[in-house]
């Protein structure tokens, strides 16, 4: 499965976006139940712009996530991408509460992505929106307390934009 993520992705990245389809489609296919299949179909459909079954595939790895082990959920692996780029397609089609659903839950999931956010192009409708933009000041927010807990309690991960929650027995402590 790896090296179909990998021949999906590279044939995306060189426009070969037939191709990628093709490769997508058979990587969904041969792993239904993995949510990254489902996110690297979606990215493929983004490259075609084909939004609303973009939307269906992001859907679609989000709900292989949450029937998945805890371990293997997205959320156990900071995986905020499928929220975050549904939340881009929403956006584009004006489906603004939508767009807003979403955006919150992958900022909850990587807060620091709020840096990003007005910057890409697909949400240019929504920066405007006062939502949009007390999203992205509470993602901010949210992500400095994170970094900062997280260079406190040791479990920092520089550069990836997530907030590491504590562990059970951490939790359990408190």
């Amino acid at each position: 499965m790896d090296l179909l993520c990998k021949r999906t992705v590279a044939l995306r990245d060189v426009g070969r976006l037939d191709e990628a389809l093709a490769s997508a489609n058979r990587l969904v296919a041969a792993a239904p139940d993995e949510p990254r299949s489902w996110e690297i179909l979606g990215t493929v459909l983004i490259y075609l712009s084909r939004h609303d079954d973009a939307i269906n595939a992001y859907s679609a790895a989000i709900r292989c996530s949450a029937q998945a082990p805890p371990e293997h959920s997205i959320l156990a692996h900071h995986f905020a991408s499928p929220w975050y780029n549904r939340a881009a397609m929403h956006a584009l089609l004006g489906q603004r509460a939508e767009a807003f659903a979403d955006l919150r839950q992958a900022l909850a999931v990587a807060p620091s992505w709020a840096e990003a956010v007005p910057f890409d192009e697909r949400f240019k409708g929504l920066t405007a929106d006062g939502e949009f933009q007390r999203l992205v000041e509470e993602g901010r927010a949210a992500a400095r307390t994170c970094q900062q807990q997280n260079l406190d309690d040791g479990t920092a991960e520089p550069g990836t934009g997530v907030c590491v929650p504590p562990s059970s027995s951490e939790t359990s402590k408190s």
